[in-house]
């Protein structure tokens, strides 16, 4: 009989790479460096790290805030008040930035963090190592990793990659066709929500992982195969 049990709950940041167990889906494994470059583990409550090693740290998103919050109302409202004459779309816009902040600068956030502080790469890593395992049903080389996509099934961080492009989306509809016609701005926004909803769940989104990933190194490949192997380790306990 077939016992094998596919990963699904992954994450990796700063802290390192977490594997949940699906042997005991309380429990996830921490693979890090230390300073030294040396690996190590740490056996954890899925729930606790989520809160003892966050994915967005309060201070840090609260700066973004502070920072870019402040500048794209200062730098997009004066614009829509030049090219507009219609007030009710410099309004609309503000409502769209605002309701969508929360999204947006985690986004920024995200991208910053993983595209340009190489932890984009380690998180590849992880989706192509997790991905090889699943399909293999064990533990994968390296050269069997790289035949796998750096993208993951199920990116933790899909839905907020969606609202940030659905912000965007909705910014050139105000934006350009308010100037053609303002009257065919709430038309376009209508559409819009059809067609989001139509292919939310659509293959090809998983490409907007692209923004928060990288192409490892075989040394980091390998950091992420040890990851699987101490989680498998610890299950056997």
């Amino acid at each position: 009989m077939n016992t094998f049990k596919p990963i699904r709950k992954t994450r990796v940041n700063e802290h390192g790479i977490f594997i949940n167990s699906t042997i005991f889906p309380r429990i996830c494994v921490r693979t890090y460096l230390d300073s030294n470059g040396k690996t190590y583990s740490e056996m954890l409550d899925w729930e606790k790290s989520l809160s003892i090693y966050p994915d967005f740290p309060t201070k840090a998103i609260r700066t973004f805030y502070k920072i870019y919050v402040i500048w794209v109302i200062s730098m997009l409202m004066p614009y829509m008040l030049l090219v507009h004459s219609h007030n009710y779309l410099v309004y609309l816009l503000l409502f769209i930035t605002m309701l969508n902040a929360d999204h947006i600068f985690k986004s920024i956030y995200i991208i910053y963090k993983y595209k340009f502080k190489n932890i984009g790469k380690y998180y590849a890593a992880k989706n192509m190592v997790i991905s090889a395992y699943n399909a293999l049903h064990r533990i994968p080389t390296i050269d069997e990793v790289k035949e796998f996509s750096i993208f993951e099934k199920y990116c933790p961080y899909e839905s907020l990659l969606k609202h940030s492009l659905t912000y965007f989306l909705e910014i050139c509809i105000v934006c350009f066709i308010g100037l053609w016609n303002y009257l065919f701005v709430p038309i376009g926004l209508i559409i819009l929500f059809i067609v989001l909803c139509l292919f939310n769940n659509c293959r090809y989104l998983k490409y907007l992982q692209f923004f928060i990933t990288s192409k490892p190194s075989d040394e980091i490949i390998f950091f992420a195969i040890k990851a699987l192997e101490n989680l498998i380790f610890s299950e056997k306990l």
